[in-house]
């Protein structure tokens, strides 16, 4: 995050009229009491506004696990959907299709929409078939930021052991994790709840969401390139069964040393076409990301990298010629 967002951190509050699907705030986790951020919330029902305190001290306290990012030029900036979804294709495919049988993604763009159009987008997830594999991967970018949630074990009894169903949070600027905490636990409770799963609330929301102590970024510019080295590097070492007493496995502040990333951005520079400034590339996928301009979200500010409303299309019985990825798994 940059240094603008270091002091004061704009978010938005979302007021949801139902009772049954308010997301208990308290319900954040993480690994270490010493590594707790305390912020001051001053929350309306349309904006919020989280201040953290202690600056130096995080610092500190954040002192010797923070990788190092390559210096980069002043041409780069925060890698836009199409490209962080076109490079997410290229690692998903580097891998066998044993390998990706327990792995399922979701492209960037399905929160946004779940924001914007919740019932359209748990349609879709749907046919993902989450319940069915042993991770998913969610990349999630939002208020400008991008970060890596993992769904672990969902489709899993919830009082197993050698199992254990499980969030995972990886975040490239964990002091500001939790502010996408209460979203995210609206999403698994309606992502249950859309499946059709006997599940309680009461069970749902007491999944165990862990904020993993990740490397950390160092400019404002690189949270996108630590999702896809995370997603890759988690894909390659994944537990055959993720277990909360086996936790935190290797997702560790010392999980790759700076040279590993800085050589899998450089990779990524040299394969990736630079976009014109200010031009949002939509990648042909079966499912299209489609752009609509509103009053409504003209209006209110954006949680997340997209100006207009995120509108998802099914284009899988149009008559486009688009390109279609194979596979169910990959969109």
């Amino acid at each position: 995050m940059g240094e603008k967002r270091k002091d004061a951190i704009s978010t938005r509050n979302e007021a949801h009229n139902d009772d049954d699907h308010k997301s208990p705030t308290s319900e954040f986790h993480d690994d270490d009491d010493d590594d707790v951020v305390t912020y001051c919330c001053d929350v309306t029902d349309i904006m919020g506004a989280m201040i953290k305190k202690e600056v130096m001290v995080m610092k500190n306290r954040l002192g010797g696990t923070i990788i190092p990012c390559p210096k980069r030029s002043k041409l780069a900036a925060k890698m836009s959907s199409g490209t962080f979804d076109e490079n997410m294709e290229t690692i998903w495919r580097s891998f066998s299709q044993d390998k990706r049988a327990v792995f399922t993604h979701l492209e960037s763009f399905y929160f946004n929409s779940y924001i914007n159009r919740p019932t359209r987008a748990l349609e879709l997830i749907r046919k993902k078939e989450i319940f069915s594999k042993k991770y998913v991967l969610v990349p999630i970018v939002c208020w400008d930021h991008w970060r890596l949630v993992i769904f672990c074990h969902f489709g899993e009894p919830a009082h197993s052991k050698t199992r254990t169903r499980c969030i995972l949070l990886l975040d490239s600027a964990k002091m500001c994790a939790n502010v996408i905490v209460p979203d995210l636990r609206k999403f698994v409770f309606d992502i249950f709840t859309a499946e059709g799963r006997p599940e309680s609330k009461d069970v749902i929301f007491k999944i165990p969401l862990k904020v993993a102590k990740v490397p950390q970024q160092t400019n404002d510019v690189d949270c996108g390139r630590f999702v896809l080295y995370f997603i890759k590097r988690f894909m390659d070492v994944a537990p055959e069964n993720f277990s909360l007493s086996n936790y935190p496995y290797f997702l560790t502040s010392d999980w790759f040393k700076p040279e590993e990333f800085n050589k899998f951005c450089d990779k990524l520079d040299e394969e990736t076409p630079r976009l014109e400034q200010g031009v949002e590339k939509v990648i042909p996928r079966r499912y299209s990301q489609r752009m609509k301009y509103t009053g409504a979200s003209a209006k209110q500010p954006s949680r997340n990298s997209f100006p207009q409303q995120v509108i998802l299309i099914d284009d899988s019985d149009s008559d486009s010629d688009s390109e279609t990825s194979p596979g169910s798994d990959v969109i």
